[in-house]
């Protein structure tokens, strides 16, 4: 699916049908709430016209229909995220949070802010992946309790102490060797979220190529979207210095589908590396790694969106 639609900066000739899928996307909220006067049925064209003047609104495009939309405006140095919805025959497909990472990129290095119901189940279930934090509660109206979150996500090039890195980066190579030579040449970015979430080292390879040699995410933050998030950032860091990416991992069905959705494809395959290269048996996900998978991304403006 992530390969089908594509997420884009929509305009103010998508509003007609935004605010059709906006009324589509929220019958199930105001099923939970048993109120179906809910200000995102109520919203009216012109209104929808107003906010796109004042917001950034991004879609997801399927076969020139949108399937998923997303707003955020920008007061006092923090981002307002609102209507965030996928229709509900493609829900559950990680659109969402692929429109909220595209928020993120567009307003680097900002704290984040939304709310949605407490009964909302799906929704602060999908907040919590994404890495946001619940941090009050309001009585918006009698029944309706909104939960507030937020999420601030830096990410820095360190020159200093790398190696102060090393526990974080074990985990996502555990030869020590090897860390020790790519991280003497190479770049390191590590992401906060608070504290440090995710790192990741990329070298120069020559003839326009970066190279990927490790990213690794803290235990408790991973399925957030950091990895990605962190990708994405390189991938734009990345533009007008290099032509493409590549990366080198085990051949494991989860990981792949993870790089596949950051815009990866595979290239070719070592046969037996992890097993000659490595003076003890790598295990990733359950699987005994044995080959070693390239994959590349191809570098092109816009690849941080």
């Amino acid at each position: 699916m992530s390969e089908d639609y594509k997420i884009m900066t929509a305009n103010e000739s998508d509003a007609e049908e935004i605010l059709l899928l906006q009324h589509k996307a929220y019958q199930s909220e105001a099923a939970i709430y048993n109120n179906y006067t809910i200000q995102p049925l109520k919203q009216t064209l012109a209104q929808v016209m107003e906010e796109f003047q004042e917001s950034t609104v991004f879609k997801a495009v399927l076969n020139a229909k949108i399937i998923g939309s997303v707003r955020a405006a920008e007061k006092e140095n923090a981002v307002y995220i609102g209507k965030l919805m996928v229709l509900p025959d493609y829900q559950n497909r990680g659109i969402g949070k692929r429109l909220l990472e595209a928020i993120e990129n567009a307003f680097d290095g900002k704290r984040y802010w939304l709310a949605t119901g407490a009964k909302s189940e799906k929704n602060l279930k999908l907040y919590d992946k994404c890495g946001y934090i619940r941090y009050k509660t309001e009585e918006a109206a009698p029944g309706l309790t909104l939960v507030y979150l937020e999420k601030q996500v830096i990410i820095r090039l360190i020159t200093e102490n790398k190696r102060g890195f090393l526990p974080l980066l074990l985990s996502g190579d555990e030869q020590e060797s090897y860390i020790n030579e790519y991280l003497e040449r190479g770049e390191l970015f590590a992401l906060y979220n608070g504290d440090v979430k995710s790192v990741c080292v990329v070298t120069d390879e020559g003839n326009g190529t970066l190279e990927i040699q490790n990213i690794a995410t803290e235990k408790r933050s991973q399925r957030k979207g950091y990895a990605s998030r962190l990708i994405a950032y390189i991938a734009e860091y990345g533009v007008g210095r290099y032509d493409r990416i590549i990366l080198g991992t085990g051949d494991v069905p989860g990981i792949l589908a993870f790089y596949r959705g950051c815009g990866f494809v595979a290239t070719h395959r070592i046969p037996d590396y992890f097993t000659t290269h490595y003076d003890h048996p790598i295990i990733e996900d359950g699987v005994l790694l044995k080959d070693k998978v390239y994959l590349e991304k191809k570098l092109t403006r816009g690849d941080g969106t």
